[in-house]
């Protein structure tokens, strides 16, 4: 049997198009986590590039109020750490230009 992260992880190698934030509210957090793992992967592959993947689980990770934390163990990659940086940038983490007062 198969646990929520998996079947996450297995519904978003398979999307056609990402759910909707509707649709996903209905799952577990775990599941959320692996079906963004899942979509990145992909992404990841169709564009060659780890960087790709982890910008799309910074963008899906939000929409599905993913916190940072939660993807983070998914995108430490040591041999190439920018991965974790993209997803950094994604989620706003360590951006000093960014200043909420200027919103």
């Amino acid at each position: 049997m198969e646990n929520q992260f998996q079947a996450g992880y297995k519904a978003g190698v398979n999307a056609d198009v990402p759910l909707s934030p509707f649709e996903m509210s209905k799952f577990y957090e775990d599941f959320k986590i692996g079906y963004v793992v899942g979509l990145a992967h992909v992404h990841s592959v169709r564009c060659a590039s780890a960087w790709a993947g982890a910008s799309e689980a910074a963008e899906m990770g939000q929409k599905y109020l993913i916190s940072y934390e939660s993807l983070k163990p998914h995108f430490t990659d040591p041999s190439d750490p920018e991965v974790l940086e993209f997803l950094q940038r994604g989620y706003g983490i360590g951006d000093d230009d960014y200043d909420e007062d200027d919103q």
